[in-house]
């Protein structure tokens, strides 16, 4: 993330080297290292894969699959898991890391960089929407997923590297 103003006191920041940043006023210094995320690709019994329509931005009215920010203390599976649940409400077993991607999303006068780990998942359930961060939740057959409707970066790349993996 480029820090244009200070999140403690929100006085001007500078920035001091390749990737620290530096508060003009509380001296308080941050760093430009990714957020770490984490998301599943959810098979159901017959042979679907869950998808939702994102809430929120950034990406807002486009489709996705569930995930989100790893919480202090969570591993990238129990962020998986924990994200997958409160998106869908399904419950997920046989956990599969699959590759991670790193995405990069200006939201108004800042950048700020990710990097999600993704994992393949299958389910028995489902599934309802949390209709604060999602507005619907659908499951497509793999040859209805259509990558033109996935705006974030490193969902689209691993969508795509998942489909041509057979």
């Amino acid at each position: 993330m480029t820090f244009k103003y200070c999140p403690d006191c929100g006085a001007e920041c500078r920035q001091k080297d390749f990737k620290t940043f530096q508060c003009t006023s509380c001296q308080h210094n941050f760093w430009d290292e990714p957020v770490t995320g984490s998301a599943g690709l959810i098979r159901n019994a017959e042979g679907k894969y869950l998808f939702i329509r994102r809430n929120i931005e950034p990406g807002k009215g486009s489709i996705a699959v569930p995930g989100g920010c790893v919480d202090n203390g969570e591993s990238l599976e129990e962020c998986c898991i924990r994200e997958c649940f409160e998106e869908t409400g399904v419950q997920i077993t046989n956990l599969k890391y699959f590759g991670s991607y790193p995405n990069k999303e200006i939201r108004g006068e800042q950048t700020e960089t990710s990097i999600s780990a993704f994992f393949t998942a299958e389910t028995n359930d489902m599934g309802k929407s949390d209709k604060n961060e999602v507005s619907e939740i659908f499951w497509l057959k793999k040859d209805e997923i259509d990558i033109s409707k996935i705006t974030l970066s490193d969902i689209k790349a691993f969508i795509t590297d998942f489909l041509r993996s057979g």
